[in-house]
């Protein structure tokens, strides 16, 4: 499942590796979008309103949370489904941003959408709350190079 599916085209990708996709997203105009544009037959679009996930218990295997969780209104909430919907041995993928890295140190949140944002240590203990194999990779700048080196945050019930 991908959740915040917008216009689809993240989820055409993951067909290619994935039995069936399923997105989701709150804005109907996305759904509408996304159902007419993909192509790919193994890939459905669902809306869901409020935050709902209304699933059952333990029905994905992969569930991607792309740059969500910093805007989600009730984030413990939300992990508390995702938690319940994803298979014991499934596998959640987060993408967010690192409220350490500033341009400048004065510059909080990084959007004014932004509700929480989370250093890689209070994320991983916020995780540690719903899921026991936790591994954060993610953008850390080198202080030697100046450079900034990206990963994602992979997570096992």
């Amino acid at each position: 499942m991908y959740i915040g599916c917008g216009r689809g085209e993240v989820c055409e990708i993951l067909a290619e590796y994935a039995e069936h996709v399923l997105g989701v997203d709150s804005s109907h105009a996305s759904i509408e979008f996304a159902k007419s544009a993909v192509i790919s037959t193994n890939v459905s679009f669902r809306m869901v309103v409020d935050g709902t996930l209304p699933f059952e218990e333990a029905s994905f295997d992969v569930i991607i949370l792309p740059n969500l969780i910093e805007r989600a209104f009730a984030p413990k909430d939300l992990m508390r489904k995702i938690s319940k919907i994803l298979k014991p041995d499934g596998q959640l993928i987060i993408s967010t941003v690192n409220r350490l890295l500033r341009l400048y140190f004065w510059q909080k949140p990084y959007e004014e959408s932004h509700f929480q944002e989370y250093s890689p240590l209070s994320f991983e203990k916020f995780l540690g709350e719903y899921f026991t194999d936790i591994e954060i990779m993610g953008l850390q700048l080198v202080r030697d190079t100046q450079k900034y080196h990206g990963g994602s945050i992979h997570m096992h019930k």
